[in-house]
C-alpha cells in the first residue's frame, strides 16, 4: 500500500516538472543561425545603407568569397569582376538576409556561387554566339564561291 502511494506521488510530481520544462522551452525562442553569426550586424547595417558597415563586411569576408569565386571562375580577371558583382548583389539585397535562416558567410557564399554561375552562363552564351557567327561566315563564303 505504501508503495502505491509513493508511485502515485512520483507520477503526480513528474507531470508538473515536464510541463515547466516545456513552458520554458516555448518561452525562449531558439537562437537562429543568423543571430549567432558575428557578421550578421554588418549585414543588418548594410541593409540600412551604412557604407562603413559594408566596407567592413567586404574587408572581413572578401578573401573567402574570392576563394569561392575562383573555384568556379578560373580566369583571375573575370573572378575579380564576379567578386565585385557579388558585393553589388549583397548591397542591393542585404535587407532580405534578415529573414533568411543562414549564417552571413553561407548567404555570402550562395550569392558568390550564384554570380559565378551567371558569369559562366554568360560566357557560354557568348562563346556559342561566336562559334555560330564563325560557322555562318564560313558557310556564307562557301556559298559565294559556288556561285
Amino acid at each position: 500500500m505504501k508503495f502505491s502511494r509513493l508511485s502515485n506521488r512520483a507520477s503526480d510530481t513528474a507531470q508538473p516538472i515536464s510541463d515547466t520544462l516545456n513552458r520554458k522551452r516555448q518561452a525562449a525562442p531558439p537562437a537562429t543561425m543568423a543571430a549567432l553569426c558575428p557578421l550578421t550586424p554588418l549585414i543588418t547595417q548594410t541593409a540600412a545603407r551604412n557604407v562603413d558597415a559594408f566596407h567592413r563586411l567586404y574587408e572581413e569576408t572578401s578573401p573567402q568569397v574570392y576563394g569561392i569565386v575562383c573555384h568556379l571562375v578560373t580566369d583571375r580577371m573575370a573572378a575579380e569582376e564576379v567578386l565585385i558583382d557579388t558585393y553589388l548583389v549583397v548591397w542591393a539585397t542585404a535587407a532580405r538576409f534578415i529573414t533568411v535562416e543562414l549564417t552571413a558567410m553561407a548567404w555570402l557564399s550562395a550569392n558568390a556561387r550564384r554570380c559565378s554561375v551567371a558569369h559562366l552562363r554568360d560566357q557560354l552564351r557568348l562563346n556559342q554566339a561566336r562559334v555560330a557567327h564563325d560557322i555562318l561566315n564560313k558557310i556564307g563564303t562557301g556559298v559565294e564561291q559556288i556561285r
